[in-house]
């Protein structure tokens, strides 16, 4: 139950991050851009944060980091490579068709990327040490 517990408060913490970021740098557009990409990312902030707070709890010589790091690396990988290659379609078919509105922001720069991992980080330490969870 516990892991279900920090994969759920690291969407929260990080949404909520993700949000005022987006109501900082877009003022009125920050409803709009909830979803895919931006800064930081969901996916990397989840995915690290149950690394981190398995690797904390079990120690990181635990067998069980290496499927979890390999996990890590794929998503990781497709938040910058692939969903760019994504957005980069989207944003031809828009192209090829003006009246459709396919969504051209998909993927992640690096420094969103380590925005998420960071969160997961800080969020897997705060469980780990100060809640006890």
């Amino acid at each position: 139950m516990k892991f279900i517990l920090i994969l759920i408060i690291t969407w929260l913490l990080n949404g909520s991050v993700k949000f005022i970021v987006n109501l900082y740098t877009s003022k009125s557009k920050a409803f709009e851009l909830i979803g895919y990409g931006g800064f930081p990312s969901t996916h990397s902030a989840i995915i690290s944060s149950f690394y981190f707070y398995t690797g904390l709890n079990y120690g990181f010589n635990n067998i069980i980091m290496i499927p979890l790091l390999v996990i890590f690396w794929i998503v990781i990988n497709d938040a910058v490579n692939l969903r760019k290659y994504i957005g980069l379609h989207a944003k031809n078919l828009n192209k090829l068709d003006p009246s459709s509105s396919h969504r051209e922001q998909i993927g992640h720069q690096y420094n969103e990327v380590l925005g998420g991992v960071l969160v997961g980080l800080m969020s897997s330490i705060l469980l780990t040490y100060f809640f006890k969870i």
